[in-house]
């Protein structure tokens, strides 16, 4: 029988012992009460639809090289394979493997508050028609992470979208399409200690994949300390870029950023501001752009604190991005710091000229401009791009 329960000294709580098999988790989810351990056994456990965490429970496995939790839904199936409730408060996830399988949607949804996270390793989530994460907090505040394996999903390792005070220790998120850790859009104050963030922004092997190994949005107080952020792939090893909001007194200390395809640490303060950024002990090495690049604005300026020397920051005053990338159905082009627009030429991968249809330019020569990609083939394209003050060569996925 794949599913049996021993009942503990605790009269309040039982613990439920669930023997390989498929969709045998979920049926024990479904007959748990709140308190009760639900114990997969070594072995693979397969699951063809979402395991729903509807009340307080702890879901463990005998060593993440021994429990394996894999994924069996469709490539165009939209599925996290563990999805914990609003509201359901307390739970506990510890000591297996999931295996995504290159299946359509994500690995761990969280959506509540105050769970702890152990022993998981969450990789292979999304597949090229439904693109995930391996590990997502969204809405879900005051979570401990520790001992995470996030890699080879299709998006991002390790995800935070308002998720506040959240606390991640020895954690790894490397090779993923995109970053290995986001702290976006409202997840103040969370802090990431000595983990790892390697060869990420890999997009199928391209490279460029979302905007660095580490990306941070509108989160006061996101703090990185004694990280390792190395070979983020055709990006920045971590970017500030505030799309959603400003991001006030964020940290990264301490932390190792080395052989970034760009800059080591990006500070975008042109859409929304940054202030009293920190930076304080990190070390640099073989990032193809400068260390720590400043966009627009000066630092002094923005009552920006405990800043690396000086002579570790160059200030670009002027915005020069391409935006978004991959895209779909337009790119912006932002060249202000090259001058006013003299052309731009666009080639498909096998070198072939296409003419780019550039729809709000209007023929003034001004740098900031859209064009227009939707009729373009799914695919890697090269642009050129020329300013009265310099050139821009670059590459941008067409990804639909």
């Amino acid at each position: 029988m794949g599913l049996f329960m021993v009942i503990m000294v605790n009269l309040n709580a039982n613990t439920i012992y669930v023997n390989p098999g498929t969709d045998l988790v979920q049926q024990a989810v479904a007959n748990a009460s709140s308190g009760d351990v639900i114990i997969m056994t070594s072995g693979v456990h397969k699951i063809t639809s979402s395991i729903i965490i509807d009340k307080q429970i702890t879901l463990k496995g005998e060593g993440w090289n021994n429990t394996f939790l894999e994924k069996h839904n469709l490539n165009l199936e939209r599925m996290a394979a563990i999805r914990i409730q609003m509201g359901v408060n307390g739970c506990e996830l510890r000591d297996f493997d999931l295996r995504g399988r290159g299946t359509g949607g994500s690995g761990i949804l969280v959506q509540s508050n105050q769970n702890i996270l152990r022993y998981l390793k969450v990789h292979n989530c999304g597949s090229d028609e439904e693109k995930a994460s391996g590990l997502l907090f969204h809405d879900s505040n005051s979570n401990d992470s520790r001992e995470i394996m996030a890699y080879l999903n299709k998006k991002v390792g390790i995800s935070h979208f308002n998720s506040k005070g959240n606390y991640l220790k020895n954690c790894e998120a490397n090779n993923n399409d995109l970053e290995g850790l986001t702290i976006d859009c409202g997840s103040d104050n969370t802090k990431v200690e000595n983990s790892t963030f390697n060869n990420n922004c890999n997009r199928n092997g391209l490279g460029g994949g979302g905007v660095g190994g580490v990306g941070i949005d509108q989160s006061n107080g996101a703090w990185l300390e004694s990280c390792a952020i190395n070979n983020s792939n055709e990006n920045h090893g971590v970017t500030i870029q505030n799309n959603c909001g400003s991001t006030d007194g964020a940290r990264i200390w301490n932390c190792t950023i080395n052989n970034s395809g760009l800059n080591g640490i990006m500070l975008r303060n042109c859409t929304n501001p940054i202030t009293n950024m920190g930076l304080q002990g990190n070390s640099f090495s073989g990032n193809l752009g400068v260390n720590i690049e400043w966009e627009c604005g000066n630092p002094q300026q923005n009552s920006t604190l405990n800043l690396e020397d000086n002579n570790n920051i160059s200030i670009n005053q002027e915005r020069v991005a391409i935006y978004p990338n991959p895209a779909s159905q337009k790119v912006v082009f932002e060249m202000k710091g090259l001058g006013s627009f003299k052309g731009l030429e666009f080639y498909n991968i096998n070198g072939q000229r296409l003419k780019p249809l550039i729809i709000n330019n209007d023929n003034t020569n001004k740098p900031v401009f859209q064009i227009d990609v939707s009729s373009y083939p799914k695919g890697i394209y090269i642009y050129k791009y020329q300013g009265s003050n310099g050139n821009k060569t670059g590459k941008i996925l067409i990804d639909k």
